[in-house]
């Protein structure tokens, strides 16, 4: 289960391992790579489902996370809720067991350990920097999990035939997306998995709820 958060707190932060771009140099890259690969309507056609996303600021979503560093790994199912700019992730593993929480506000994020032990820290820069000595910067996992960048530098994005994100270079990680929940208005991601060097994250969401 370690692993496992470290590894949900290094994608909620992002990672640096990758230059960092100007924002004029991202929006140019950026609108260089879909405009050379993809046709112009479905470019704004992406662009405005992505508005559409980023507007979805309350939501719960559920599913399975596994993770890998290295030769380490682990596996759990979570609860995601999200409203505004607080949210609160439950890990768990079989019948609710070993259940951990990350919890999030504008002021704080801590976490909250099985074994009743608290972790606070001002961000998930620094609730990761006191867990496992990583230094990282930014937000990114509840941008990426819903099919949109997060704000900052994009090193590259790819659109499918319909105008969803189906692969996302951003802060040191690649983002594959492997399906949607189409019956979602807009449709929102059902399985993605991310990588940044040895570390390996795979979401898999069975329920999305968005009020």
């Amino acid at each position: 289960m370690r692993i496992l958060i470290i590894a949900t707190i290094l994608a909620l932060a992002g990672c640096s391992q990758a230059p960092k771009k100007t924002p004029a140099e991202t929006t140019t890259t950026a609108t260089a790579s879909i405009a050379k690969d993809q046709p112009k309507k479905l470019e704004q056609d992406s662009k405005q489902r992505q508005e559409q996303l980023a507007s979805l600021n309350h939501w719960q979503a559920k599913g399975r996370l596994a993770a890998a560093h290295g030769q380490k790994g682990g596996n759990a199912s979570f609860v995601w809720e999200q409203k505004g700019d607080s949210y609160q992730i439950k890990l768990f593993g079989p019948f609710g067991s070993g259940a951990v929480y990350i919890i999030g506000h504008p002021q704080y994020v801590e976490l909250k350990e099985a074994n009743g032990k608290t972790t606070r820290a001002q961000n998930p820069e620094q609730l990761l920097k006191k867990l496992a000595g990583w230094q990282i910067p930014l937000t990114g996992l509840r941008h990426w999990m819903r099919g949109i960048p997060a704000p900052g530098a994009i090193a590259s994005q790819k659109l499918d035939t319909r105008g969803y994100l189906s692969h996302l270079n951003q802060q040191g990680w690649n983002i594959q997306y492997e399906n949607y929940f189409a019956d979602k208005s807009p449709a929102l991601p059902g399985k993605l998995q991310l990588q940044n060097g040895n570390v390996k994250l795979k979401m898999i969401i069975t329920s999305w709820q968005n009020s």
